[in-house]
């Protein structure tokens, strides 16, 4: 008996943007890709209801898929192959790399607006370009951050750099087809 598989292509220039990220965040959050490891709308319902979608997916580190052209996996977790030269990638569950991170989280003293405030910058650097040519991602971004802070105005209050912050993050992810969760302590 044959057992399923899967695969999705990795897009470059969005592989590029969430190295940049991952490395500008230096471990403090976790950059990955999730991919359902399952192919029926039967199947999405279920674990929906369940709720165990996070068990029956796939989520591989951005990092490790550096170089490589596509994830291949045959069963949920973090174990599959990347792609062109296979290279077998096994990382511990999701959960657990998570919990990792909440962790060191509970340890800092950060504060929220902080803490946005490094990862506004951060995909704020990780959409520059390394030449001085600017690129489609880049103009796109500027251009929103612009209207970001034209449409959040002195008269929103003290938050005002944390609503800029959040919008910049999610600017970020709408412009590289993103979704982006937070996990953890919010004190």
């Amino acid at each position: 008996m044959e057992s399923p598989f899967w695969r999705f292509p990795l897009t470059p220039h969005q592989q590029k943007a969430l190295e940049k990220l991952a490395n500008n965040l230096n471990n403090r959050a976790l950059v990955c890709y999730a991919c359902p490891a399952f192919h029926t709308q039967q199947n999405l319902y279920k674990w929906t209801l369940e709720p165990r979608i996070v068990d029956n997916s796939t989520f591989p580190d951005v990092s490790l898929l550096s170089g490589h052209e596509a994830w291949n996996f045959s069963s949920p977790g973090a174990a599959g192959v990347a792609n062109p030269d296979p290279l077998r990638i096994e990382q511990p569950p999701l959960i657990t790399r998570l919990l990792s991170l909440i962790e060191l989280s509970e340890k800092s003293d950060e504060t929220l607006t902080n803490q946005l405030g490094v990862l506004a910058r951060a995909c704020t650097l990780a959409v520059q370009t390394e030449t001085n040519e600017a690129d489609f991602t880049q103009a796109r971004f500027a251009e929103a951050v612009r209207q970001i802070g034209l449409v959040v105005n002195e008269e929103v209050d003290e938050r005002r750099q944390d609503v800029i912050s959040f919008l910049t993050i999610q600017a970020f992810a709408l412009l590289l087809r993103l979704d982006w969760l937070v996990v953890g302590n919010a004190s």
